[in-house]
């Protein structure tokens, strides 16, 4: 292809302008500058006078050596734009206000003599012009906001092939070009530009889009873009310098991205890394292999309180999580996450799995510094497969395996944010129960007997260690797809990557000789792997032998952020950040503390300090030459053995008054959609639950007039709201009016279609799911509106009618307010 194909045409009188001077339109970028997530950043917005696009340029103020310390109250907002496409055409404009921070700031990078507010803004004119739709009437085209994707400079200084001249460059040189004609490419179109940078494209409608090398002009086969026109060169010595400059920064100056994996009931044990010959992990081993691992990292002894410590730098105890199930697995709502402080710094957060901190707003992720999430907030779930879901507070449909469709949608997140700092938290709901796992992961192990078993073999149930093996193992198929995703998009450097579980082993299995599984406070039960990979500032194959526990890791990935975390409440938690980055400044871990309790009996404390474990019964234990624990060496440190009890005594003391609160209602009208399940009511007369465990089961039994459900609630907002019910019924209970009541103001629906599908999920099972429930299809049914009065009260849901076959079985209650 010939350069030129790119030149511009010659300038119609209507364009036509004196020599040397900069093109400009009647209708100017709007510009405005502001320091960004509490450093020194030059921050330009140019808005499109369309209002279609909005492209952004961040640089920081270093770069410019500038010695910039405005504050934000400084800085003045800039105005305006036309207010319609129509008034663009017509030429009708207003002027743009740009403070002189701005100026002073322009000026460091136009050339001597220009005017920076004209040269600035004719070369994003020029770039708005030429690189802003990719078909039809620029008014139509969709909304998007590209991001321009900055390279890292070349390895050999490039020499311009030709001078700079008042027509596009054509140079040559790739090293040089290809970057620059990425970067224009980028702020078309929205994705990574083909490895040859001149090589055409096909536009949304048809029509054959090319790209010069760096300044390169639009192909203009395309009927909806404006026409060329001659570029001045000190535009184009402008634009490469805004581009040069830009590759100076260092990839190590950027906020990284944090990439978190957590497993759910996967102990120490179950991987390939700590010798497990029953599996092979390799891309979990390989975050340990390229990072750093601790010997020593523990956790709690179940699901809820380990990701509350996670969350909060806090013991979980102090945050009022003091159950799994019936909102006793709740986060006190003045507790703060670490997810929040990196939202307030900048960062697009999500998180994709199972929660298990509250489902009602203000306990729901999206009010704890997640602004996307996907998955279920229970503390487990009935069915892997095709489940249902929740995505932002709203019922969806999941596609799939859960945890491949949770990572499908993490890629997903990654591929979107790619150009802005993220913090993708994916919190896997496996090899919990039920022991699901897909055909091609599970064939690896049926009816294989493994070659490690757990230190008391009797106690070893072999269906649940072949399902929990095949399950890990998808678990390791998919933390390498992100992996690999992060590496496709040359994000791996610039990425910190966790890897952890809540618990020990949800059943007896091979786990290194450790006493404990899941729910005690020995070993066993509450020892966790943890890697951490930052290539570049963590070195490879760092071993770290001091204890750590989940309270340190919101602290931690905050400082290796550069994030500020600083909650009101007072931190258990410390980073981790000096062991791992080598710092000479890392300060004492000496007499340090990590306390364990047993959910139920919260008074049973076990004390863990870098040398010994003390168990609630006051035995002592020598772990580094003893992690089975047995043999206790009380006797011999009787000093040691006084100390940790009285810091067991004081941390008793500390949590007594949340673990003996009274039990919280459940929060209504705190967003604009609040689900009741049945984990959260209670049933009364016939009524029962489908199993024992709450978290996924439904009402069933229903057969009297005198049966009913009720959910304790708190509602924060006071009006009108929409109940739906979602029910299973057969035939003979269409007829049914249910009959929904808080305080005086009662609503009714009735039953006029049936729906009676079968249970399912167990049949999937590659082991017994003992107390889990299967699940059903339920269908939602109106119950009209009710009238909700605020604070506290009872919402009952009854049957005003009912038939000799009885009510329906119910799974949840929402309730939508009305605006």
């Amino acid at each position: 292809m010939s350069g030129s194909q790119f030149r511009n045409p010659a300038p119609d009188k209507k364009s036509a302008r004196a020599p040397g001077r900069p093109f400009r339109r009647k209708c100017r970028p709007t510009i405005h500058v502001e320091p960004k997530y509490g450093n020194k950043f030059a921050y330009f917005e140019f808005a499109d006078p369309h209002g279609a696009q909005i492209i952004r340029h961040q640089f920081q103020a270093k770069v410019w050596q500038l010695d910039w310390k405005l504050q934000p109250q400084q800085l003045t907002d800039v105005t305006s734009w036309p207010a319609s496409f129509d008034k663009y055409r017509q030429g009708e404009s207003q002027a743009v206000v740009v403070n002189d921070q701005f100026r002073e700031l322009a000026a460091q990078v136009v050339p001597e003599g220009e005017d920076p507010l004209t040269t600035m803004g004719s070369i994003m004119d020029y770039v708005i012009r030429d690189f802003q739709y990719d078909h039809g009437d620029p008014g139509s085209c969709k909304p998007k906001e590209p991001t321009i994707n900055w390279f890292p400079p070349p390895a050999a200084p490039c020499r311009l092939c030709e001078p700079l001249t008042s027509r596009p460059m054509a140079c040559r040189c790739r090293s040089l070009t290809r970057p620059i004609a990425r970067w224009f490419i980028r702020l078309k179109t929205g994705r990574r530009s083909p490895r040859t940078p001149n090589k055409p494209k096909r536009g949304r409608a048809g029509q054959n889009v090319h790209f010069a090398p760096v300044l390169g002009r639009l192909d203009r086969s395309c009927p909806a873009t404006h026409n060329a026109r001659p570029m001045n060169a000190r535009l184009i010595f402008t634009a490469l310098l805004l581009v040069l400059v830009s590759q100076c920064v260092s990839r190590a100056d950027r906020r990284p991205n944090v990439v978190i994996f957590l497993a759910d009931d996967q102990g120490w044990g179950d991987l390939s890394l700590h010798g497990n010959q029953n599996l092979a992990t390799p891309n979990i081993d390989q975050i340990a292999k390229q990072g750093a691992s601790f010997d020593y990292f523990y956790v709690c002894a179940l699901c809820a309180p380990t990701r509350a410590e996670f969350l909060t730098g806090r013991f979980h105890a102090r945050g009022g999580v003091r159950g799994v199930s019936t909102g006793r697995e709740r986060l006190n709502a003045d507790e703060q996450t670490f997810a929040t402080s990196f939202k307030d710094a900048g960062y697009a957060t999500a998180a994709f799995g199972k929660w298990h901190n509250g489902m009602q707003f203000p306990y729901h992720p999206n009010a704890r510094g997640f602004e996307q999430f996907v998955g279920f907030c229970s503390g487990h779930w009935g069915n892997y497969f095709d489940p249902l879901l929740e995505e932002n507070n709203e019922l969806i449909r999941g596609e799939g395996f859960i945890i491949d469709d949770l990572t499908n949608r993490a890629i997903k997140f990654i591929e979107k944010n790619q150009d802005e700092p993220f913090l993708c938290y994916l919190p896997y709901n496996t090899p919990h129960s039920p022991m699901q796992a897909p055909d091609k992961f599970y064939a690896k192990f049926d009816g294989v007997e493994p070659e490690m078993r757990n230190r008391d073999p009797r106690k070893e149930d072999l269906d649940m260690t072949r399902a929990a093996l095949a399950m890990v193992e998808n678990i390791d198929w998919n933390v390498g797809r992100v992996l690999q995703k992060l590496d496709e998009l040359q994000l791996s450097d610039d990425t910190i990557v966790v890897y952890f579980s809540d618990n020990g082993p949800n059943s007896w299995r091979w786990n290194g000789d450790m006493k404990g599984r899941k729910g005690s406070t020995d070993e066993g039960g509450v020892r966790s792997p943890l890697f951490i990979r930052w290539p570049g500032k963590i070195a490879a194959g760092l071993q770290i032998e001091t204890v750590a526990g989940a309270i340190d890791l919101g602290p931690t990935l905050a400082e290796l952020a550069g994030v500020k975390f600083e909650p009101k409440k007072p931190l258990d938690g410390r980073s981790l950040a000096p062991l791992l980055l080598g710092s000479r400044d890392t300060p004492s871990w000496a007499n340090r503390y990590l306390f364990s309790i047993p959910i139920h009996k919260w008074r049973n404390v076990s004390v863990r300090s870098q040398r010994f474990r003390l168990d609630a019964g006051g035995h002592l234990y020598d772990i580094g030459g003893d992690v089975g624990q047995r043999k206790d060496v009380a006797a011999q440190h009787p000093q040691q053995v006084a100390a940790m009890k009285r810091a067991a005594d004081q941390f008793r003391a500390e949590i007594r008054e949340q673990m003996e609160a009274e039990d919280r209602p459940f929060t209504v009208g705190y967003a604009a959609n609040t689900q009741l399940p049945a984990r959260d009511g209670k049933p009364h007369g016939n009524i029962q639950r489908s199993a024992r465990a709450p978290n996924c089961s439904y009402f069933t039994g229903w057969k009297t007039a005198d049966d009913k459900i009720t959910w304790d609630v708190e509602i924060g907002q006071a009006g009108k709201y929409k109940p739906i019910v979602y029910y299973a019924a057969p035939q003979e209970v269409v007829g049914t009016t249910l009959q929904l009541r808080c305080g005086d103001a009662t609503t009714r629906g009735k039953i006029t279609a049936a729906n009676d599908p079968p249970s399912y999920g167990p049949e999937r099972d590659h082991a017994s799911r003992g107390s889990e429930s299967p699940v059903k299809d339920f269908v939602p049914l109106s119950l009209g509106v009710i009238e909700l009065p605020q604070g506290t009260g009872e919402l009952s849901l009854s049957a005003a009618k009912i038939g000799a076959a009885g009510g329906p079985e119910i799974r949840l209650l929402l309730l939508r307010r009305v605006k």
